[in-house]
């Protein structure tokens, strides 16, 4: 059975691989992860939307 405070520590998770996903350094490294991870990447699909624009805008002339 799973708790609340488990709850609340995945959604904490999520958020700051979120977070991360808007930092240039990290944007790459979390899409190459998502890339090779495809059933981690269809639940996390709003953290891969984050990091394909981040990297994106950061290669933009």
């Amino acid at each position: 059975m799973v708790n609340l405070l488990d709850l609340r520590y995945l959604i904490d998770c999520k958020k700051k691989v979120k977070e991360l996903a808007q930092d240039s350094e990290y944007a790459q490294q979390i899409l190459d992860w998502l890339n090779a991870n495809p059933e981690m990447r269809d639940e996390l699909s709003e953290v891969y939307v984050t990091a394909i624009k981040t990297v994106e805008v950061q290669t933009k002339p």
